[in-house]
């Protein structure tokens, strides 16, 4: 499938990490490891977004550790989309004395976790409307690096009580200042059967980065401003260095409140094409005038 292809096409820009699935160095996720130094003073995120290679369907999970004196608060969040619309799954808090691993993925409330012991997912398994809902990576992670975020990109499959889904999973981390509370490491995941994947991250400098694949040899990297559009819940993607352009709509008509998740579908300019896209945004906040 083409979503899949890019996906595959995103990881040649640098080596596959370990595959945990495939040594058995699995383990409950979210545990700190005892021989490491505690961690530097930030707020935490590891964020991920599946997205299936054909259809309306979608799941996001976003962990946020605040970490100041070695310690501090982890909130775990969980949403799908079953094409019906989102519906929340997991919204806990806890804090812990200790956090030397703040990046890593945490088990909190109702969510299950199995990760690698280079912290990369295996399994997760969240509570659903009508049953139990399992994200299983099935393909070795590719990596890339930016300025602004870590990106991982993997094929997997999301299963639930009434079938079982292949798409792409996308995974970030990134670092930003401790009481920079209202933002997200992965803004949103964007793909086309006939075109590339796109993924749109934070940057620490307050602006949103696009990382593109299109099928060249080197994926599209660009600063780029999100703005409100002209329709409700629309939104505008400028870049003036690159001439990356495009707009998003909500699928449901509605706007949602800034860091949720909202289905949606434009189009993008990109190395002087013009693509139809689909996939998730996380509600950016509304510039002030």
């Amino acid at each position: 499938m083409a979503v899949l292809a890019a996906a595959a096409l995103l990881g040649a820009a640098c080596d596959a990490g370990p595959d945990p699935a495939a040594d058995g160095a699995e383990r409950e996720g979210g545990r700190p490891s005892a021989d490491r130094a505690k961690a530097a003073d930030g707020r935490y995120h590891r964020e991920l977004t599946f997205l299936a290679a054909e259809g309306r369907r979608a799941l996001v999970y976003a962990s946020a550790a605040n970490v100041t004196g070695g310690g501090g608060e982890v909130r775990s969040r969980a949403w799908a989309d079953d094409g019906s619309g989102w519906r929340g799954l997991v919204d806990e808090s806890r804090r812990f004395a200790e956090l030397r691993e703040p990046w890593r993925l945490f088990p909190l409330g109702a969510a299950r976790l199995v990760v690698g012991d280079d912290g990369a997912l295996a399994l997760m398994t969240l509570p659903g409307p009508r049953g139990a809902l399992r994200l299983r990576p099935i393909s070795p992670p590719t990596q890339l690096s930016t300025e602004s975020a870590r990106i991982g990109v993997r094929e997997a499959t999301l299963t639930t009580p009434e079938d079982s889904i292949v798409g792409v999973l996308v995974d970030v981390t990134a670092v930003f200042e401790p009481e920079d509370s209202a933002r997200v490491a992965l803004r949103g995941v964007l793909t086309s059967l006939e075109g590339p994947l796109v993924v749109l991250v934070s940057a620490p400098t307050g602006v949103e980065v696009l990382v593109a694949d299109v099928g060249e040899v080197d994926p599209i990297e660009s600063a780029i401003r999100l703005e409100p559009g002209v329709g409700r819940g629309e939104w505008r993607i400028l870049s003036a260095d690159t001439g990356v352009v495009g707009t998003l709509r909500p699928l449901d008509g509605g706007d949602g409140a800034p860091g949720d998740a909202v289905s949606v579908s434009g189009r993008l300019a990109l190395a002087g094409t013009l693509y139809p896209l689909a996939g998730v945004l996380r509600v950016p906040a509304t510039p002030a005038p």
